[in-house]
């Protein structure tokens, strides 16, 4: 009975078996590829945006003044855009400049209720044109994330004062930029 049945010679066992797996790695490979060409798409924009103190002014009066820059960088608006800046014992200021457009940039004033004891680097949230909602950490680090860890995250603080005390949280810049 097994001598009627023919399974041919090794070499040939041996070339199908390697034409075989080098198929299977060939398409791993694309599909992996194609997953990291989908992933640096989806980042494109957000990689454009950013955040960065500009300038600390701790003599202006009334309050001394930090003034923080948001650039878009990217053919698309940023919208929802939400700068945090976290100060110690001065506070944790939540700013909403709303959507900064394709190759702009605003400035974010925030008034500090005392003399600034550091440089204090702005956290940046905003939801790029396809919807997706990013994160930018104080060290710039970018992160997909989702609205509801970005509204745990983007809350106020008043630092040593009381919520109802405290002199410049809830103070806005009024002037154009």
């Amino acid at each position: 009975m097994w001598s009627k049945i023919q399974l041919g010679d090794v070499g040939t066992w041996v070339g199908g078996t390697a034409t075989f797996v080098l198929l299977v790695w060939t398409i791993t490979s694309l599909l992996r590829q194609r997953k990291i060409d989908s992933r640096e798409r989806r980042v494109a924009q957000a990689r454009l945006i950013s955040a960065w103190l500009e300038k600390t002014s701790p003599l202006t009066k009334p309050y001394p003044t930090l003034t923080y820059a948001i650039r878009n960088l990217s053919d698309e608006p940023a919208y929802a855009v939400t700068l945090k800046a976290v100060c110690g014992v001065r506070g944790t200021f939540i700013r909403y400049p709303g959507v900064v457009g394709p190759k702009k940039l605003k400035k974010v004033k925030i008034y500090l209720p005392g003399t600034p004891r550091a440089e204090y680097y702005p956290e940046l949230a905003f939801v790029d044109a396809t919807g997706t909602q990013w994160l930018r950490g104080s060290a710039g680090q970018l992160k997909e994330t989702t609205p509801m860890k970005v509204s745990e995250q983007m809350h106020p603080d008043p630092g040593a004062y009381s919520m109802n005390n405290h002199p410049t949280l809830w103070l806005e810049d009024k002037s154009k930029h």
